[in-house]
């Protein structure tokens, strides 16, 4: 299960696994994500031509770890919708259900609501703000998971 780690304004997704039977996917790690952070535009809050603006219940989707478990669920590793975020998506043995109802409205999500509001939350001025003892915190949760 996602845990969610509150720092003011931030939010810090860790998201651990500690079930034998999944595989690691594909990862982005803390200080590659700082990197990708440092290197989003300026111009993070527009959205693309044809979206409607976003509802309150979508605009919480997107804040949340549902984004990310859906983001694992229907992205794959061909396609890393957000580098500038920690996180790591895991193959199992069960099917993956997508919150969001379907990857086509997933994508729509990502794309017309998410993308703005995570760019500009983890963009240079929201990593710089991270607690960097919650993110070894989690780390290290991570870590301790893989060895036991």
């Amino acid at each position: 299960m996602p845990g969610v780690l509150l720092q003011g304004v931030l939010v810090l997704v860790c998201v651990v696994f500690a079930v034998a039977d999944h595989v690691v996917e594909h990862s982005v790690q803390g200080e590659e994500a700082y990197w990708a952070a440092l290197s989003l535009t300026s111009n993070m809050e527009s959205r693309p031509p044809g979206c409607a603006n976003c509802t309150r219940s979508e605009r919480m989707y997107c804040m949340s770890t549902a984004v990310l478990h859906d983001h694992c669920c229907c992205d794959s590793s061909y396609y890393e919708a957000f580098p500038y975020i920690p996180h790591t998506c895991y193959y199992g043995p069960e099917v993956c259900e997508v919150l969001a109802g379907d990857c086509a409205h997933y994508a729509r999500l990502r794309t017309c609501c998410c993308d703005s509001l995570l760019r500009a939350q983890w963009g240079a001025a929201g990593c710089l703000g991270v607690s960097w003892l919650a993110l070894a915190l989690c780390l290290l949760g991570a870590y301790l998971l893989r060895v036991v």
